[in-house]
């Protein structure tokens, strides 16, 4: 066949469609008729036409620019190679094509000469023409069936099983035979031997051979009779004897015997004597440990000895045994209480186990040992410490070592244990002159001491600030005072607070005022000067009668009105602050959620009221007046009534 065609020669042939108008199953065959056409591709027991075509490679060429290529020979295939980092197209037969950066295309196509290739980056190409066809003419149809085997006999006859042996069909084109027992196929060979297993015994089996080719042809068969081997009748084992439990642990149970004539044994146990659970049916030894087993259980334990073809020996002898109590592997839990953290005073530390134990602890941050103390009362932590304990119970577990920290601040915060939200304290205990200043041991705040009197009527004693003024203005005696409010520590106004106050009345003056939140000892004075500012508010006594003296507080409540909350205003109502002594504990709290100021003495509340405005700070003023101070505490909340019982007794508590 000539396949160098001229372009003017290319042909223009429709394909070949169903009655859809589908193009059906066919191939382009170049020498029907004077120049080609498609040939319908048509299956077995048909005429193939299909052609057997060799390709060739031809015509390479290259470039890295856009550009048309005429082949001379007309092309079925076309392969091209993009050398470059950007995607380039081809078209053939009107039909565009990508290949991307870097790929190779490889395709075959319709007849064509022309292709025309659009890239900037460089290629390489080739087209590939049909060189010479073959028609395939269909194989012919195999329908004959291979030859029987021969041969075929049975041997190695068992209760159960039996192998089957032939020699090999003589047709040249047999792939396999298929065994059957019966009508039923039990599987096929390539080889010439099977196995039959799953018989019964004392039976009558036919077994049938059929050979088989590639076109499954299946010859008729060849047939063989077998009768499987009868059960011989077997004598069970004797009984073992002397069948014995030894020391028992909290999971298993030894036992031995006296063998008998089984080639093993099946040991078995129960705890209720009738249902037995098998730990194993192979011992051939004539002793089993039983493991896996409950503590404080009695078990039945039972020996049954098996022959060898599985007959079981009848009477079985029974041992019974208990397991002891599981040995204690719990790890003790040890406990602290409190459990570490940061104190304002020392702090007693018991240590509790949840069982038995002995624990053993240090102090000093090493790692404890059975050489540590020996806990046996609570420990005193009274310095900053870290405590690390463990126990260990009777069973000889240990726990694991725990540690609980100590922080103990000694010093003037220690005055309560009641430290969260303490913002400042002041213990004014213990100083000397009357002037200077008085150092918040919490915040950074320290309070001035201001216009006291140098002659040693005022400013520091023994017991705290003695202030002796006939009045309580800046005119008086001293005070001390703080206008800084940057480290106050809450917003103001709007913020919720308790204010603490530890002092005692001069025995010559009923009342006087201790504590106001201005920043210029004015108080609260109604005039037009900055003093009347809402919020302010001020905590002092009242006399009440001749004798008759109660702690009160006084806030400016609006632009015009000054409130007052008042122990008892009632004349005949007993004295709760006494002139002279013993210290008193006042503390005024604030909520600012309900606006609720309430005053307490000594722990226990007095009065309560709700506001129009915010209680608010301008400073810090111990005012002046007739009385000594002893402690000032500042929280930035409001303390519940337990929490200032416990402060009230802290501070009353103080020599």
């Amino acid at each position: 066949m000539d396949s160098n065609y001229g372009e003017e020669s290319i042909p223009n042939k429709e394909m070949i469609r169903d009655a859809r108008k589908m193009a059906i199953p066919q191939y382009w065959n170049p020498n029907k008729g004077e120049d080609g056409g498609f040939e319908p591709v048509i299956g077995s027991g048909g005429a193939y036409n299909m052609q057997t075509t060799i390709m060739v490679a031809d015509e390479p060429f290259r470039g890295n620019s856009t550009m048309t290529k005429k082949f001379a020979k007309v092309m079925t295939g076309f392969v091209i190679s993009n050398d470059g980092d950007q995607d380039l197209t081809f078209v053939i037969n009107g039909q565009e094509w990508l290949v991307y950066a870097g790929a190779v295309f490889s395709e075959n196509f319709l007849p064509f000469t022309t292709v025309t290739i659009n890239t900037i980056v460089p290629f390489q190409a080739y087209g590939k023409f049909s060189l010479g066809s073959t028609i395939v003419p269909p194989p012919p149809v195999d329908t004959e069936a291979p030859e029987d085997v021969k041969n075929l006999v049975t041997s190695n006859i068992t209760t159960t099983t039996l192998t089957l042996t032939w020699t090999v069909s003589v047709s040249e084109d047999t792939v396999g035979y298929d065994v059957y027992q019966g009508a039923t196929l039990l599987g096929s060979v390539t080889g010439t031997t099977y196995n039959v297993t799953g018989l019964i015994h004392s039976t009558q089996y036919t077994f049938i051979i059929k050979a088989k080719d590639a076109a499954n042809n299946i010859s008729a068969g060849t047939s063989v009779t077998a009768i499987t081997v009868e059960v011989p009748s077997v004598i069970p084992p004797i009984p073992i004897t002397n069948l014995v439990a030894g020391t028992s642990t909290y999971n298993s149970i030894p036992v031995s015997w006296t063998a008998s004539n089984g080639v093993r044994y099946e040991v078995a146990y129960s705890t209720n004597g009738t249902n037995f659970t098998v730990a194993s049916d192979m011992v051939t030894a004539d002793n089993y440990l039983v493991t896996g087993l409950s503590a404080i259980t009695t078990y039945t334990i039972r020996v049954v000895a098996i022959g060898s073809d599985g007959e079981r020996s009848s009477g079985n002898p029974t041992v019974q045994a208990t397991t002891v109590t599981a040995p204690d592997v719990t790890l003790p839990i040890i406990t602290a209480a409190p459990n570490g953290g940061t104190f304002t005073s020392a702090q007693s530390v018991t240590l509790n186990a949840n069982e038995p134990d002995t624990i053993y602890y240090t102090t000093d941050g090493s790692m404890p040992t059975t050489s540590s103390s020996v806990y046996s009362a609570p420990i005193a932590i009274s310095t900053t410490a870290t405590l690390k304990y463990f126990g260990k119970d009777t069973a000889g577990n240990s726990s694991t070592v725990q540690t609980a920290s100590f922080t103990i601040n000694s010093g003037q915060p220690g005055m309560t244990t009641v430290t969260n939200g303490l913002l400042h304290s002041y213990d004014f205990r213990g100083g000397k002159g009357h002037t200077g200043s008085a150092q918040d041991s919490v915040g950074n705040m320290p309070l001035t001491l201001t216009n006291f009197k140098s002659d040693g009527t005022e400013g520091y004693i023994a017991g705290g600030i003695k202030q002796a003024g006939t009045s309580n203005d800046i005119t008086s005696s001293g005070y001390l005072i703080s206008t800084d409010l940057s480290n106050m520590g809450m917003t103001t106004p709007g913020s919720s607070f308790t204010v603490v106050i530890k002092a005692y009345l001069n025995a010559i003056n009923y009342s006087t005022h201790f504590f106001t939140s201005s920043k210029d000892n004015k108080d609260l004075q109604i005039d037009p000067t900055p003093a009347n500012t809402v919020g302010r508010f001020r905590i002092c006594s009242s006399s009440v009668g001749a004798t008759k003296v109660h702690p009160k507080v006084e806030i400016r409540d609006n632009a015009t009105t000054t409130t007052t909350i008042i122990r008892d205003g009632a004349a005949f109502a007993d004295s709760t602050l006494t002139p002279g002594g013993p210290g008193s504990v006042m503390q005024v709290t604030y909520d600012s959620v309900t606006k609720t100021m309430a005053l307490y003495l000594n722990g226990v509340m007095n009065k309560s009221m709700v506001l129009e405005n915010h209680a608010k700070f301008e400073g810090l003023v111990l005012s002046s007046g007739q009385h000594v101070t002893n402690a000032l505490l500042i929280y930035n909340r409001a303390l519940t009534s337990p929490e200032l019982a416990q402060v009230s007794t802290d501070l009353l508590a103080l020599p």
